[in-house]
């Protein structure tokens, strides 16, 4: 998978609309902008602005003053980078038989990107030795390690429960090494491993039951032995029905019962004897065994990754929250050949 990630993958595709028309007809209508333009320039070819914000004042007054048949946003090839998102409004609305669309020029590559780029050479090996004893032998010298701080990054996002029936959240910091994404440590790395027996059913939601409480349930492994100096644990998997997946936070591990209890109930409770449940762990800086997967040390502001390539090539963070695009009494609008990537809320 490419830095278009998750749900947001699907988002992100879904609008990049087409539209009939060479862009090259209308050269009065053309507005251009380029990352390494100046929102003081004229919005040409040869003098573009530099952002969208300044292109959609120019649309405004282009729509004001004449009614084109389409008024056209061409983007130079780059990266631009959204810190908040671009609104568009009633007023920046086309009509049915004269568009705005916001494209790509001549199909150079485009990305509107909701993260930050890190310099790849704050990636170091991991050598301080209460983290190495924490990871598995045969990958010590393979992982790397980022001080997020010294990248001017200290706000990392919330892991939250997240799956059937519950609210939608923004995801927390992902990241992005050589433009791949990686996936938060996990155990196993494929698959679900089968749940023992229930030790607490905890609340269930579905039959009106909100106290919140959480529920308990036995394994059947010896792996927790690993995770006791794990201080953000989650697990998730499918704890009643195979339909209804969810992930929790674990509230404690009980190693010689082999028992995990979580912070929070599950919508129908915890069940065992049903072949359609199961359970993986993540966020585990003790399960980065594999290449591709990373952990982030909230505490201490540390990203711990073990990367597909030896040499560390580009890093990037998502940080953007907020939507990308947002429209709003908008109408008649659409984007085209446009990357949407790396951010932690929606797309569009």
């Amino acid at each position: 998978m490419n830095r278009l990630t998750n749900v947001f993958l699907l988002l992100a595709v879904s609008v990049i609309f087409c539209y009939g028309g060479a862009q090259e007809d209308h050269p009065a209508n053309q507005i251009f902008v380029s990352a390494g333009g100046r929102d003081g320039g004229l919005g040409t070819l040869s003098d573009p602005f530099a952002t969208l914000e300044r292109a959609r004042k120019e649309v405004r007054r282009i729509r004001q003053t004449r009614y084109p048949d389409t008024v056209y946003v061409l983007l130079r090839e780059g990266t631009y980078r959204i810190t908040e998102s671009f609104v568009l409004g009633e007023t920046d609305s086309g009509s049915e038989r004269s568009p705005v669309i916001y494209g790509a020029y001549k199909n150079e590559t485009v990305i509107l990107n909701g993260g930050v780029p890190v310099p790849a050479d704050l990636a170091q090996k991991v050598r301080n030795r209460s983290v190495r004893s924490r990871l598995v032998p045969q990958v010590r010298d393979s992982v790397y390690q980022i001080d997020l701080r010294k990248a001017g990054i200290r706000e990392y996002g919330k892991l939250r429960p997240r799956g059937f029936r519950r609210p939608y959240y923004p995801s927390a910091m992902e990241l992005f090494c050589d433009q791949e994404s990686m996936t938060l440590a996990r155990w196993p790395n494929e698959g679900l491993e089968p749940i023992g027996k229930v030790a607490e059913v905890g609340a269930i939601p579905r039959q009106g039951d909100y106290s919140g409480k959480g529920g308990a349930f036995t394994v059947l492994t010896d792996r927790l032995d690993r995770w006791t100096k794990a201080g953000d644990l989650w697990v998730s998997g499918f704890f009643h029905y195979g339909y209804a997946d969810d992930a929790l936070k674990v509230k404690a591990l009980d190693t010689g019962n082999k028992i995990i209890s979580t912070e929070q109930p599950t919508m129908y409770g915890f069940r065992d004897g049903n072949e359609h449940t199961g359970w993986f762990a993540f966020n585990l800086l003790e399960e980065i065994d594999e290449p591709g997967e990373y952990y982030i040390d909230r505490e201490n502001g540390m990203l711990y990754f073990y990367p597909h390539t030896e040499q560390v090539r580009s890093v990037e963070l998502s940080v953007l929250e907020k939507p990308m695009v947002v429209l709003e009494n908008c109408s008649h609008v659409m984007f085209r050949n446009i990357r949407f990537e790396c951010s932690r809320g929606m797309g569009v």
